[in-house]
């Protein structure tokens, strides 16, 4: 899909393997189970916006993010990030089949980075699935929906 943008299309496709993206070692897959999904990763993602948008050849005014499943949820997340007040990198994410709340998604991948329940206190556990959950960003609860450019797709199967 995006090397058909790039190339019919004259769309610029970055793919960034921010942490917690494999091979790349287990240090730097591990890197976001301390916090959650909403940290390191995410700083990642948003840092490369920053990148993107300085350079000349870029237009700012047409910049989006794409997501399917976690990436998804992650591009949501990037929409809604308080860098990106005002739309400062970007206004519009594609969002196919985003988890929102990781409360309700794959034990097995979810523990994987958030933790267990049982190896956490009670208060811990809570914030990192809080703070992993796009419905709980201000920018998703507060704004008019006018000022967002949002195309969720679902799917009837993933993988």
């Amino acid at each position: 899909w995006q090397h058909y943008l790039a190339s019919s299309l004259f769309v610029i496709s970055v793919s960034v393997d921010a942490r917690g993206t494999r091979n790349r070692g287990s240090k730097f897959l591990f890197d976001i189970r301390g916090a959650g999904f909403a940290s390191a990763e995410l700083e990642d993602q948003i840092d490369s916006l920053g990148q993107l948008a300085q350079l000349q050849y870029v237009n700012k005014s047409c910049i989006a993010a794409i997501g399917w499943d976690h990436g998804a949820g992650l591009a949501l997340q990037m929409l809604g990030h308080h860098d990106n007040v005002n739309n400062t990198y970007f206004d519009t994410a594609v969002a196919v089949a985003p988890i929102t709340d990781y409360h309700y998604y794959d034990a097995a991948y979810t523990e994987r980075f958030l933790g267990i329940k049982s190896e956490q206190t009670s208060e811990n556990y809570k914030l990192k699935y809080t703070t992993s959950t796009v419905l709980s960003w201000q920018k998703f609860s507060s704004v008019s929906t006018s000022t967002l450019n949002f195309l969720p797709i679902q799917t009837t199967i993933t993988g």
